[in-house]
């Protein structure tokens, strides 16, 4: 059914960290690291306003429903694992999670009618309408790849994608949305941007192999629930990718340490004079922060130091880290034969 039979990259096979991360090994080889989930990576530059007014909305009627969590609440007002766990319930209690359930559901169903292990006669009558509508509306694709692993290496992302399909002898990813898809598209367009770029990784053996799929556009394959209705839609992969990029800085500045340093403010005399240093403490305090390894490189003053920063970062430096290393390479040795031609002159 798959061009990739042989090639072993179920999700389930890769291991995983305390915190639901893949272990990866490299490319270069080494030992196992974690790698973000896409889902996780996507959803950094993602407007949560919606989705948590929804879910505070289920807690509400929730608690409505159940008295006994209403007497719970009062009960532990200081003990937050216990409200954790009363929100959760009452979320349930609303049935917040009925659709996703559902819709987990229709993705198994969708997969084993791919794979040709249920015909649409074999499915359950409450979902045979939606599975009728779905064959009808993916029967022009082609499937190539189903529930595959990829590594997106540059970025340490890692994540598994519902479908790789052949349409006009161009591939591309696809994606199934069982829930509404008047939210979050652009969550799925940085998504499928990362799959589109990302290598099926073996989990045997850590080898890595091209999907050859474009990075231009992407399929959303909508399947609401219950509505006996699936419709097709384009995704643009280059405003995904440039997402991607963003979610990047922001998940590195996220990172930055020292932003913060004690201060004093004597009222007396001294005032002034404190004052007056007020411009050297921040700038120390600055000097303090910890750059990225991208702000370093752009800063070595020397190659010199861009070779210390490679044999310092070895782990962590990527192909970007390269090209940037390199124009700054470039960039000083232009500054060299500048000087030179005024020292000259």
């Amino acid at each position: 059914m798959t061009d990739w039979d042989e090639f072993d990259t179920a999700e389930s096979k890769v291991p995983r960290d305390r915190f639901g991360r893949p272990m990866i090994v490299r490319a270069r080889g080494g030992k196992p690291v974690a790698y973000t989930r896409a889902t996780t990576f996507a959803g950094s530059v993602e407007d949560m306003f919606g989705l948590g007014q929804w879910q505070q909305r289920m807690v509400a009627i929730g608690l409505s429903m159940r008295k006994d969590l209403l007497l719970s609440v009062a009960a532990h007002t200081d003990d937050k694992d216990e409200l954790n766990r009363v929100v959760d319930q009452a979320r349930e209690a609303a049935a917040a999670s009925a659709a996703a359930t559902t819709g987990t559901a229709l993705h198994k169903l969708a997969e084993r009618y791919d794979r040709g292990q249920m015909t649409l006669e074999e499915m359950p009558e409450s979902n045979r309408d939606d599975m009728q509508a779905y064959a009808v509306a993916t029967a022009p694709l082609t499937m190539l790849g189903i529930e595959q692993f990829v590594v997106v290496d540059d970025l340490q992302v890692a994540g598994t994608f519902d479908r790789i399909v052949s349409y006009g002898g161009q591939r591309y990813v696809a994606d199934i949305k069982t829930g509404s898809i008047a939210y979050g598209v652009g969550k799925m367009s940085i998504q499928l941007a990362l799959y589109s770029r990302g290598l099926l990784y073996d989990v045997a053996d850590a080898g890595r192999s091209a999907t050859n799929v474009s990075q231009t556009a992407g399929i959303i394959i909508h399947l609401p629930a219950g509505q006996g209705q699936c419709d097709l839609y384009w995704i643009d992969l280059r405003a995904g990718w440039e997402a991607a990029q963003l979610c990047d800085t922001v998940r590195t500045w996220r990172k930055r340490k020292g932003l913060l340093a004690p201060a004093s403010f004597p009222a007396s005399a001294e005032v002034v004079e404190v004052a007056a240093d007020a411009e050297t403490i921040l700038e120390e305090m600055l000097g303090a922060t910890e750059l990225s390894l991208e702000q370093q490189i752009g800063e070595a003053p020397d190659t010199e130091a861009l070779e210390a920063l490679w044999l310092q970062h070895r782990d962590e430096w990527a192909e970007e880290h390269t090209r940037a290393a390199a124009a700054r390479k470039t960039h000083l040795h232009q500054q060299v034969l500048r000087n030179a031609v005024n020292a000259a002159a």
